[in-house]
């Protein structure tokens, strides 16, 4: 009795599970889709990042000081990559 029982659970499960079992085209698709996604996301992070700059660069320009400032902030990029850099490796 119990034989039949796990022969009917494993008939079931495998019917499931080939039912479940996503086709060919359809990993494609999604292939394709999360692509496009990752396209989107990187177009609209730089246009983000394209904003930003412009406003920085018309920010600084406004007290003639970007020259000296973007050195600075330079100096302060380089040491803070450094220290990630330093706490990425341990």
């Amino acid at each position: 009795m119990r034989a039949i029982v796990l022969v009917c659970l494993a008939v079931v499960l495998f019917a499931a599970y080939a039912e479940a079992r996503p086709s060919e085209e359809s990993r494609q698709k999604l292939r394709e889709s999360g692509a496009k996604m990752v396209k989107a996301l990187r177009e609209a992070m730089m246009k983000v990042y394209e904003k930003a700059r412009d406003r920085v660069v018309a920010y600084f320009a406004k007290d003639d000081l970007g020259e000296k400032i973007t050195d600075v902030v330079v100096i302060f990029l380089n040491r803070i990559t450094a220290r990630l850099e330093k706490y990425t490796d341990q």
